[in-house]
């Protein structure tokens, strides 16, 4: 039984991504399907799954996604038990080495057992974690593909321009415009 995915608008321009997608044999709901629908809104992300066997085996997961799939970020979709909070702690450690061998991000959208009764409410928290994710995705990438700008707003300053080339006249006239200092007192 499904409630809906929650779409929002994305105020971002589309960015062509693939998004790498690891949830856990264990999991209840799969999410894939509620991942499909956030990513339809993007015109050209691709989904590339895997399913691991436990939450120790998220690292793995990561790398074959970013190896073998050539994602660009990977997302995890985990829900997980009181006991399985130290297991998670050690998993993020990993993570971090994965992202630096990689060069990529790796997200998390985690669900506890604690915040659902029955398949509705757990559909509606997994929504919720995912669409966030998923926005925090966008964002990050968004803010990655974007060029350098200045704090005013302008092209960065190193970029190159279109002719760097001064005569000997304007260079030798320069401040010569500026107007008179007058004492503050």
């Amino acid at each position: 039984m499904s409630t809906g995915v929650f779409l929002y608008p994305i105020f971002f321009t589309l960015i062509e991504m693939k998004l790498g997608f690891v949830t856990l044999l264990s999991n209840k709901l799969e999410g894939t399907d509620v991942l499909q629908a956030l990513a339809s809104q993007q015109a050209d992300v691709e989904i590339a799954v895997e399913k691991a066997p436990g939450l120790l085996k998220v690292p793995a997961s990561a790398k074959k996604l970013f190896y073998d799939q050539s994602a660009d970020v990977v997302l995890v979709f985990a829900q997980l038990s009181d006991d399985d909070r130290d297991a998670l702690a050690l998993v993020h450690e990993k993570i971090i080495d994965v992202e630096v061998a990689f060069g990529k991000y790796v997200f998390f959208a985690v669900v506890g057992d604690d915040e659902w009764r029955d398949d509705t409410s757990l559909q509606i928290v997994a929504e919720r974690r995912l669409d966030a994710a998923f926005k925090q995705i966008l964002a990050t990438l968004h803010d990655i593909a974007q060029p350098p700008t200045s704090p005013t707003g302008g092209l960065d300053a190193l970029a190159p321009v279109e002719s760097t080339e001064s005569t000997a006249e304007e260079l030798t006239n320069i401040g010569e415009e500026e107007t008179e200092v007058k004492p503050l007192f």
